[in-house]
């Protein structure tokens, strides 16, 4: 499994450099080869491995009862710049699920959003207006995306106060 980016032959990188140390700019041209995919591209590896099975038996090997894209990539902007994907599971080591993630897409830049422990926000932002991908039995999907706009809209409030102490 590749996980991260491998530099090509010669560069900074390759030559001992510490990706930690470099900036992003360093990196990403490090990443950019005929091996990286655009999020975009990732997405439609996504959907072509969801309707094969592939994405299917991934999802089962880790315990994935919902996977979904969400972000920018999912809203088809021309200026993605990762592939944000969220799962509801139990206990997954996300290393391992982004490292096959990474080798299903061809995408590096990769952020995987535990849904279990998301707050509700970011949980009614990866299941509301996203693309779904795998669901694990038939109305998980709904069921999710039901739960987490119900979370929000009943946690409104609280955050809207916690805002208002923080200003003042």
């Amino acid at each position: 499994m590749r996980g991260l980016c491998t530099p090509p032959p010669g560069s900074r990188l390759s030559a001992g450099g510490s990706p930690a140390l470099l900036g992003p700019e360093t990196v990403t041209a490090a990443c950019q080869d005929a091996r990286v995919a655009t999020p975009a591209q990732g997405l439609a590896h996504l959907r072509d491995a969801a309707a094969d099975g592939r994405l299917d038996a991934l999802c089962q090997r880790h315990g994935v009862q919902l996977l979904t894209a969400f972000g920018s990539a999912a809203r088809a902007e021309p200026a993605a710049r990762d592939l944000d994907i969220a799962v509801l599971t139990g206990a997954v080591d996300p290393v391992l699920l982004v490292n096959e993630l990474v080798e299903l897409t061809g995408v590096d830049a990769i952020d995987l959003a535990l849904l279990a422990h998301a707050g509700p926000v970011l949980r009614e932002r990866a299941l509301v207006g996203c693309v779904p991908l795998f669901e694990s039995a038939p109305g998980r999907y709904a069921a999710a995306q039901l739960a987490a706009i119900a979370e929000r809209i009943e946690t409104d409030r609280g955050r809207r106060t916690d805002l208002e102490l923080l200003i003042t």
